[in-house]
């Protein structure tokens, strides 16, 4: 995890370093060094790049690509997929295409549910969005 307020006080370093050479003479007297722009550090929780949804997105696009381009049949195992807000592994993911066909509708609306699906529609609806978020919407 990145440290913010080390970042910061970076910032503020070279926001000084960027005053202190502009008041040193230019190498040419006719050509004098541009005055720099107020640097002014905006780090805030609701811009990081660490942050766990960020890292589940990251995460989730790999396991998804990984899904589309490895799983094969129903009983090839699946890279599973984190929680869309918490990164961790959600529980009761399938280990398998087929596994989707035997879950219960609790269990199906609750994985829908952490991978911030909508759980909308039948049984076959959200078995469908199920595999087609995780990377296996050809088995559909």
């Amino acid at each position: 995890m990145a440290n913010y307020e080390r970042i910061s006080n970076l910032f503020t370093e070279l926001a000084h370093e960027f005053r202190r050479i502009s008041t040193q003479s230019s190498t040419t007297p006719s050509t004098p060094f541009p005055a720099p722009r107020h640097v002014t550090p905006n780090i805030s929780p609701a811009n990081r790049y660490d942050s766990p949804e960020h890292e589940a997105t990251h995460r989730n696009i790999l396991a998804h690509a990984m899904n589309e381009g490895s799983v094969t049949t129903r009983t090839d195992r699946l890279e599973p997929l984190a929680h869309a807000r918490l990164n961790i592994p959600i529980p009761g993911f399938p280990e398998t295409v087929a596994q989707i066909e035997s879950m219960k509708e609790a269990r199906i609306c609750a994985v829908l549910a952490a991978l911030g699906c909508t759980v909308d529609g039948d049984m076959a609806q959200r078995r469908r969005r199920l595999r087609a978020r995780i990377g296996c919407g050809r088995f559909n």
